[in-house]
Order: C-alpha cells, then sequence, then structure tokens
C-alpha cells in the first residue's frame, strides 16, 4: 500500500470483508463506490464502443449505478429513498425561454416532505422552487432554434434529493427519442442488466432481446434485467422509446428512430464476467499485515 513490491507469503494473506476492504480504497474509487446515484448523477461512464476522452452533456448524464436486489424492474433503496416529481410537461416554449410544470412525487408514509425542487439544465442548476407554490418554472436564455437542453427537475428533502434522470426530458432542437448511452454490466451466466439514458422519463420503453420483446418498462425507469439466460451466448437488446399519448405529452411531429441496440455475450457458467468495484484487469488490489 506504501509503493513498496513483492511476493506475499500465503500464511499472511487474510481475507477482509467488504467494509473492511472500503477503508483500504483509494479516495475516487471509495466516492465511486459509496456514492449514490443523486450524488453522482453526473459521473461520466464508457460506452459499450470504448470510453470517450470529449464527454458531452449526454454522456456526462449517465452514472455508475448501486447495486440492486433481484427482480427485473425491481427499485433499489438510492431511487426510493428520496420520492421523484412525475409527469414533467413543456407548457409552453418561445424562442429563449420555457415554461415547465409537473406533478408533485408520490411520498409514501415515513418518508419526509419535499422541501424544494431543483430546476436543472443540463448539468447546471438554475433554480430552486420551494414546495407548497406552483409546481412551474420559468427557465431563461436558452438558444432553442439551434440546441438541445436536458431539462430535470429534482425534488429535495432533508433526507437528499431524488434522481434527476427519473423526471427529465429534451427541449430545443435536433433531438431524437430513442434511448442513448446503452450500457450492460452485472453480466453473469445467466443475467445481465442494460441500463440507458431516456430522452424523456414519462416514455415507457419495450425491451427486446435477440428481436422478442420482453417487457414494457414504467414511465422513469432507465434500466432492466434480464434473466434465465444461456451461458457461453451472445445476446442484442434493443431499447424502443414509446411516447406517452396522455394530454400532457405531445406525441413526436415527425417519424424518427425510436430505438437502440446493444450486443453483449454472457460468460462460461461459475465464471465472473466483471473485477471487484468495476476495475479494469490492468488492476491488481493487494492487502496485506505486517508484523
Amino acid at each position: 500500500m506504501d509503493g513498496r513490491r513483492g511476493l506475499v507469503p500465503s500464511n499472511f494473506v487474510e481475507r477482509v470483508s467488504d467494509d473492511d476492504l472500503m477503508t483500504f480504497l483509494p479516495s475516487e474509487l471509495n466516492d465511486l463506490t459509496h456514492s449514490s446515484y443523486q450524488e453522482k448523477s453526473f459521473i461520466s461512464a464508457s460506452t459499450s464502443s470504448g470510453d470517450k476522452s470529449d464527454l458531452s452533456v449526454e454522456e456526462s448524464s449517465i452514472s455508475l449505478l448501486t447495486s440492486r436486489a433481484e427482480g427485473d424492474q425491481e427499485e433499489p433503496v438510492s431511487h426510493t429513498a428520496v420520492p421523484y416529481p412525475r409527469k414533467l410537461t413543456l407548457i409552453k416554449q418561445l424562442a429563449r425561454s420555457i415554461v415547465v410544470g409537473w406533478e408533485p412525487p408520490l411520498v409514501p408514509a415515513g418518508c419526509p416532505d419535499v422541501q424544494s425542487y431543483n430546476i436543472y439544465v443540463d448539468e447546471e442548476l438554475r433554480q430552486n422552487v420551494k414546495s407548497g407554490f406552483q409546481n412551474k418554472a420559468v427557465i431563461e436564455k436558452l438558444d432553442l432554434k439551434s440546441k438541445a437542453y436536458r431539462v430535470s427537475v429534482q425534488s429535495v428533502t432533508e433526507r437528499g434529493s431524488s434522481d434527476k434522470l427519473r423526471c427529465t426530458f429534451f427541449v430545443g432542437q435536433d433531438f431524437g427519442v430513442a434511448p442513448t448511452m446503452l450500457k450492460v454490466r452485472s453480466v453473469t451466466a445467466t443475467s445481465a442488466e442494460v441500463t440507458w439514458l431516456p430522452c424523456n422519463s414519462n416514455y415507457n420503453h419495450a425491451v427486446y432481446l435477440n428481436g422478442e420483446e420482453c417487457d414494457i418498462t414504467k414511465p422513469g425507469v432507465y434500466w432492466y434485467t434480464f434473466r434465465n439466460l444461456q451461458p457461453s451466448t451472445a445476446y442484442v437488446a434493443k431499447l424502443e422509446a414509446r411516447p406517452s399519448q396522455s394530454p400532457w405529452e405531445e406525441p413526436p411531429k415527425r417519424q424518427e428512430q425510436s430505438s437502440a441496440v446493444i450486443h453483449f455475450t454472457t460468460p462460461l457458467a461459475g465464471k465472473q464476467e466483471e473485477n471487484l468495484f468495476g476495475l479494469s484487469q490492468a488492476h491488481l488490489m493487494l492487502l496485506w499485515m505486517s508484523r
């Protein structure tokens, strides 16, 4: 740990728990492992085609997801700890400003009340709206004729803030409805999880595997876990955005690409696909105790 190198006798190696291991991690890895999604919602992640050095706003919106329990769409604790606003709506659009509205979150019994709402444009916090007033906001200084912006609304409570990607959409020019930044993780011989960046959190997403429709996710959900896969088998996952036809959401004005695909292969049975904490194969962590 202090930079020395050498062989370590096996009788000096002792198994440690995950909690103990966290204390030895470098600070940057420790931050990634412990941070909730909402706290690290703009940590960049690599795409299926490899890492990119010049990160766009869209690329920087995807982050490492925390581990979640069994279940295709089951929500992890980090996502349900703070209820999120719903049905984000574009009320009015002008040349350089928009008016957006949203519905308050469904707050379960025992959860703290929402204190306020953060309004984000891309990565920038534009304003904070106190809870209890009308759930609307005017966002100005936008170049809507030449750019696209991701607008997100985040509820703020004494326990923290909600996940911005659960209440978000694009406005402006030159953006599509198809999900982007598809990523496959937690791959085992019989399961795999796919995550994506939604164009609009009001959309449902149809999930396909090798051309067959498996399920349709609810609005605000941008992950899915495939079960009962075959070991050492190649798969193609497809996510198709299905825009809402509800009164608060206008359908797309033009026909365009609404789906995206990603390829992955399950490992042999018993083979671990991912390294501890997502470390690349070029890194090896050694811990030992000296007398």
